[in-house]
């Protein structure tokens, strides 16, 4: 374990699952294997640019499946990620890619254009999901980026001491601030997240918010346990209960004004729930009544999240129902979902 980075953590890991579906986007199914497969020819064609350990990837993307293969190419070569929301003005970005000392950014059509207000001489590279004849020159399209590139994992050691994320706070007294992850400490981070969530091998995630968030780290915890991923551009509440009934989620994460919607669309219907074993929830307290509410609903399936940017795991909670109203449960370990002792 002390030799431990991402690329280790995940290359060994992904490589078990490679004919298991990875991420459901759009009716459309990915592989973890077209997954990896992506992720080793986009990090060919990174390490062309130079990039390695030390040097820092902006990732400017919606939810979409191009995110994780970006995000897996990244760790791939070692390199330093920085991972920006589409919530972000221009100026905002201008500043990250400049504190960040960002080389290389991969975007979407929807931030391409912030990603060029930076452009040469910051960056040295910029690759776009977009087709070739929309994207200006000197910008590779995402199908010109994989084009001819070797399928296996670059030949690259990083050290678990190297820079492996860079995450911005939210800049309330002032200016953002990068606070530097290293390979380890990610690495040790999301073997918390599987253990401290439960998440077991048959887990179907339903993430809706942003993955430069809370997201992302939940969809990599899902990836080391070849969990199924449902990506969601935005979130829709009705969509939240088709997933759940349809698909049959086990896990989502949700913002309280989120499961209030959620709530509230349910109404009284009649509806098979049984598959959801867990409600991630965070970032704003909920209500004590709504939370009752959401017990009524769905079961003993809740546990409360509360991190930082410097600190994204260590303050995980399991929100206990104790009070006499509310019948006393741990919510973090429903007994279908609890691990065998």
């Amino acid at each position: 374990m002390s030799n431990l980075t991402l690329k280790s953590l995940f290359v060994d890991a992904l490589d078990r699952f490679d004919s298991r579906p990875a991420v459901h986007y759009q009716g459309q199914t990915y592989s973890y294997g077209e997954i990896v497969t992506a992720a080793n020819q986009l990090a060919h064609r990174l390490r062309k640019t130079g990039v390695g350990p030390g040097v820092s990837v902006a990732l400017m993307m919606s939810n979409r499946p191009e995110y994780v293969v970006a995000d897996q190419a990244i760790l791939r070569c070692g390199a330093v990620k920085v991972a920006l929301n589409d919530m972000l003005s221009a100026s905002e970005i201008d500043y990250i890619l400049r504190d960040s000392d960002a080389r290389v950014a991969i975007t979407d059509a929807g931030m391409l254009s912030a990603a060029l207000h930076s452009a040469p001489p910051l960056l040295d590279l910029v690759i776009a999901v977009a087709d070739p004849e929309e994207c200006p020159d000197g910008v590779f399209s995402w199908s010109e980026a994989l084009a001819g590139q070797p399928d296996t994992v670059p030949f690259i050691a990083p050290i678990p001491e190297n820079l492996g994320l860079i995450v911005y706070t939210g800049g309330t007294t002032g200016l953002p601030k990068g606070v530097m992850h290293t390979q380890r400490s990610l690495a040790f981070n999301l073997l918390a997240h599987v253990m401290e969530m439960g998440l077991l091998d048959d887990e179907v995630l339903l993430l809706m918010s942003s993955l430069p968030d809370s997201a992302g780290f939940l969809l990599q915890a899902g990836m080391l346990k070849g969990a199924r991923h449902f990506l969601e551009k935005k979130f829709d509440p009705e969509l939240v209960l088709q997933r759940i009934t349809a698909d049959r989620v086990t896990f989502t994460f949700m913002v309280p004004t989120m499961i209030y919607r959620v709530l509230d669309r349910a109404g009284g219907r009649e509806l098979d729930l049984s598959s959801l074993r867990t409600i991630l929830y965070g970032a704003a307290p909920i209500t004590r009544e709504r939370l009752e509410h959401g017990l009524k609903v769905f079961g003993p399936v809740f546990m409360q999240l509360y991190g930082q940017s410097e600190a994204p795991i260590s303050s995980h909670a399991c929100a206990a129902m104790t009070t006499a109203s509310i019948p006393a449960v741990n919510t973090a370990w429903p007994a279908a979902a609890r691990p065998a002792s």
